[in-house]
């Protein structure tokens, strides 16, 4: 019976491999139908654009299929990215449609125009690839998987080299091999324009990479492009047209364009690109834009034939395409088709070995490979703890906040009224120092946690998009290390200032060691390290909402309000709506935990018999300096 069972199984698991195997090439892979893509409410539109259609794409149906490349090609605006985007799930635009995935799919991702927001530029080409598997897959070993997407895509012999030392192709080709890493081939790959910035070598190259990896593992790959030449055009099995009108002019293979044009009644003029005859006519959105047209074929030589495209030919071009492509959907299988609302569907929770790995890349990238910004850090908090230092004497630094108390023998008042003003004047002068120790620091901790997240905030978003780590996986990982470096920065900077300005009453290098006896240093050491980590979640709350630009005025704007509030610069009244909202300013008890922490125990109360021993000793004193001047005037 065992056996039997064993052998069941074995059938079983046989027949789920064939199925999950089974080959996808030509089969549906994705599908839109009736897609409208309308621009933002409040674009800006030219004072002599006097149209009122706020539609970028209108109605569109098209799909792609496994294992073949399907470019969607258009004039300037006319919407392809915006497809892309809408697709996928990524766009802030408002958009109206059904989207349909084949169940087969293994998931999507996303690939941006600019590669740079894909890549770490201090890690090498490796260990791009390498990290990109090793959060993308459960297993540790990815040797093989990372060798072979090096070797498929031509990387193999720049593979120790950094990021920032390859070419435009190189970087374009890395991009796409950290995407295709990981246990699971995505079956869906969208590209935004990947041949922008190549020359023609450079696109044709890497388009044919793709053609390959598409064939191999059976990829759905969909990208948009802007005028190819005809040869890399023709790499493609199918591609789309856009017009400005919002819909496709063309679909199908490149070698069917003739026919297609033909339909339409459009020559194509002897010597002349048919894709440039197709772009032109998806073009048009009136018939005053037919004249140019004209002109452009008149200044290439074809004066006999009369060429021309009217917007009737466009039309005609239109209604040609969107039926052709309405009866190949009708004629093909999609049983196998499940509706979703686009294919962005991030899985990944966070887990150790996604913190693990963040803070390996982290602190390779950010630390080992480039240095500069943690040198500048520390060079920043030496020069202004130096430049605090200068500007405030000894004296007002080395007060204990004591003030002499007198009430109580009212023959000596007059005595020391000088005496009390400098010792207030220099205690006042103490607390500035204090104050403004604590607003340059904490002003350099939110400075330095918002140029770390916006320097990262595009790699994060599309990391993140195509489903590397979770959030919360990548913002435990950049605390780690910005805590990390928080710590000794403060540390040093009190240090610094202890022993210039005898602040903290620290006489000994013993004393600015940590975890021995308790002194004034280090609990206002403690308190910089806490308030320098309170700015720094503020920098990263701030970075997460606005753009790096917006991100610098609002944190500066948020961290002079605080310290306004502070109720140091300006006293409230107690009960008024002043006072309570000074509550929530972290600077307030930022300041006076300081204060209380540097001054706090420090005056004893006097009992009686210290008051007479202490009243008696004044009264020597003052009768002592009190005698020449006697003395002077009996002469």
């Amino acid at each position: 019976m065992f056996l039997v069972t064993l052998q069941l199984n074995e059938i079983i698991f046989a027949a789920m491999s064939e199925l999950v195997l089974a080959p996808l090439k030509g089969e549906i892979a994705l599908l839109w139908r009736n897609l409208s893509v309308f621009r933002p409410l409040f674009q800006c539109k030219p004072i002599h654009d006097g149209s009122s259609c706020d539609l970028i794409t209108d109605n569109i149906t098209g799909f792609i299929n496994f294992g073949e490349m399907t470019a969607i090609l258009g004039p300037s605006g006319a919407g392809k990215t915006s497809i892309l985007r809408c697709l996928y799930g990524t766009s802030r635009l408002k958009y109206f449609g059904e989207i349909f995935v084949n169940s087969a799919n293994k998931g999507a991702v996303f690939i941006t125009q600019a590669e740079d927001d894909h890549l770490l530029q201090s890690l090498t080409v490796e260990e791009c690839v390498y990290f990109a598997c090793r959060l993308k897959s459960s297993t540790n070993s990815n040797t093989d998987r990372v060798n072979d997407l090096l070797f498929q895509l031509g990387l193999d012999a720049c593979r120790n080299n950094l990021v920032k030392h390859c070419s435009g192709g190189q970087k374009k080709r890395l991009t796409i091999a950290q995407e295709l890493a990981g246990e699971h081939m995505p079956g869906i790959v969208l590209m935004d324009e990947p041949t922008s910035g190549l020359d023609s070598k450079a696109s044709f190259v890497l388009m044919t990479y793709l053609q390959k990896l598409c064939k191999k593992y059976e990829i759905a790959l969909v990208t948009s492009i802007h005028q190819p030449s005809y040869t890399l055009l023709r790499l493609f099995n199918n591609i789309f047209v856009m017009s400005l009108s919002g819909k496709f002019v063309f679909y199908g293979n490149p070698d069917n364009i003739p026919y297609c044009l033909n339909q339409a009644s459009i020559k194509i003029p002897e010597g002349c690109n048919p894709v440039d005859i197709l772009l032109e006519a998806a073009s048009l959105t009136d018939l005053s834009e037919a004249e140019p047209f004209e002109d452009y074929l008149d200044a290439i030589g074809d004066v006999e034939n009369g060429t021309s495209i009217t917007l009737n030919n466009a039309t005609i071009l239109e209604d040609f395409t969107d039926q052709m492509i309405k009866d190949e959907i009708q004629n093909r299988d999609s049983k196998n088709l499940i509706q979703v609302s686009h294919l962005f569907q991030s899985e990944a929770k966070v887990c150790w070995s996604h913190i693990k790995l963040l803070l390996r890349r982290m602190l390779i990238n950010d630390t080992i490979r480039d240095p500069s910004s943690f040198l500048i850090k520390i060079l920043v908090h030496v020069l202004t703890g130096l430049s605090v230092v200068y500007f405030y004497t000894n004296a007002a630094a080395s007060e204990d906040g004591c003030l002499p108390d007198v009430n109580h023998i009212p023959t000596l008042k007059c005595q020391y009224e000088k005496a009390t003003y400098w010792k207030k004047f220099n205690l006042v002068t103490s607390c500035n120092f204090i104050f403004y120790n604590f607003f340059l620091l904490t002003l350099t901790s939110l400075i330095s946690a918002i140029l770390a997240v916006t320097a990262e905030m595009k790699i994060f978003i599309n990391e993140h998009r195509n489903g590397w780590y979770s959030t919360a996986s990548h913002y435990i990982s950049r605390n780690i290390i910005e805590i990390l470096f928080q710590i000794p920065l403060p540390y040093i900077y009190f240090l610094l200032t202890s022993f210039s300005a005898k602040q903290f009453t620290l006489n000994s290098f013993w004393e600015a060691i940590p975890f021995t006896d308790r002194s004034h240093f280090k609990d206002l050491a403690v308190i910089g390290i806490l308030s320098s980590i309170v700015t720094q979640g503020i920098g990263f709350a701030i970075s997460a909402i606005f753009s790096r630009s917006i991100a610098f005025f609002v944190g500066f704007t948020f961290f002079m309000v605080s310290f306004v509030l502070s109720n140091f610069l300006i006293r409230f009244q107690s009960g008024s709506v002043s006072y309570y909202v000074s509550l929530f300013s972290f600077a307030r008890w930022m300041i006076e935990a300081s204060v209380t922490a540097l001054y706090g125990d420090r005056c004893n109360v006097l009992n009686p018999d210290q008051i007479t021993n202490m009243k008696s000793g004044i009264i020597s004193i003052v009768n002592k300096t009190n005698v020449p001047q006697d003395s002077n005037r009996n002469q």
